[in-house]
């Protein structure tokens, strides 16, 4: 019968969720900036990427103990609701009224 022996399992439950931070982190860096690359028209979405990050970090320094955070939650509630299921259902709603702007042959 083979037993694996782990003496710090800590170590091994931190260093997953790390590396699941991280890539959630990256991630949320990525489509913000390629949003704002849209948003402004640009070419390349790297340039939004000091920004996007300086606000994030400063964002991330402003709650100072845990009752400013359930502040922050209850304060942005509704805005996931908003952004989860009202925003969504506005555009669906409004690309039936927009014309269709597709131009070339799209192969879909």
């Amino acid at each position: 019968m083979l037993i694996f022996y782990i003496e710090r399992i800590d170590l091994f439950f931190l260093s997953i969720w790390i590396i699941s931070v991280a890539t959630s982190i990256a991630t949320w860096l990525f489509l913000s900036s390629q949003g704002l690359k849209y948003l402004f028209e640009r070419a390349n979405h790297a340039a939004f990427l000091p920004y996007t990050a300086g606000i994030i970090f400063i964002i991330a320094l402003l709650p100072d103990n845990e009752t400013d955070l359930e502040k922050f939650n209850k304060l942005m509630e509704p805005a996931h609701f908003s952004f989860i299921v009202v925003i969504p259902l506005c555009l669906f709603l409004l690309s039936f009224f927009l014309p269709n702007k597709r131009h070339g042959d799209y192969n879909v």
